[in-house]
């Protein structure tokens, strides 16, 4: 059978078994995904090709001791899309509220643990509770926002509760809005090309 067959059919394997598990409220291990989607090439993913998971995660561990932060690192999206790939049992965690996924789409395999409620984007007085259903503090978990602001908090609260590897993902999902206003286009997950998908 051609390669190209066989990749189509495991993706859609793929696909089919985090839906799946999604539906059944059930955190998976993030998909072996090629890094380089169709048509996507930049020089910053050449880069990352070539490290591997320590070293992504020792450069971002420098990022974040240089700008003064408590938990454990910052992750370009590139950089957390590496590890995602490579770690076992690395666990992403997207933080927005629930309307944002249906509406701005998500990252198949994610756990939702809001960090704000909505509407009025009141603190989720249940966030502590909710992760330690989903993960402990010895996980590897990347936390993942629309623009990286919430992640952000959420990571620095994690890390004052022991999550000792805790990192943020620069930019989030969509990251800040272009000249037209528009997001997913000058930073984040989106702008790198990396998979997404609508509900």
């Amino acid at each position: 059978m051609p390669e190209d067959l066989i990749a189509r059919d495991m993706t859609s394997l793929d696909i089919f078994w985090r839906r799946a598990c999604r539906k059944a409220g059930i955190c998976t291990v993030y998909a072996q995904m090629p890094f380089n989607p169709p048509g996507i090439h930049t020089d910053l993913q050449d880069e990352v090709n070539t490290m591997n998971t320590e070293a992504i995660l020792q450069k971002a561990q420098e990022r974040a001791k240089a700008a003064g932060k408590r938990h454990a690192g910052d992750l370009t999206p590139e950089e957390a899309h590496a590890v995602l790939r490579e770690h076992p049992k690395a666990i992403l965690v997207d933080v927005r509220s629930h309307p944002e996924l249906d509406f701005s789409g998500f990252v198949e395999g994610c756990c939702h643990v809001p960090w704000q409620r909505y509407p009025g984007m009141t603190p989720n007085v249940d966030f502590d509770a909710e992760l330690r259903k989903k993960a402990q503090p010895g996980d590897l978990l990347l936390l993942l926002c629309r623009t990286g602001g919430r992640s952000l908090a959420a990571a620095e609260h994690l890390a004052d509760l022991g999550y000792g590897h805790c990192y943020n993902i620069l930019g989030g999902l969509e990251g800040k809005h272009d000249t037209h206003g528009q997001r997913g286009k000058v930073e984040g997950w989106k702008a790198s090309g990396l998979p997404w998908r609508h509900k």
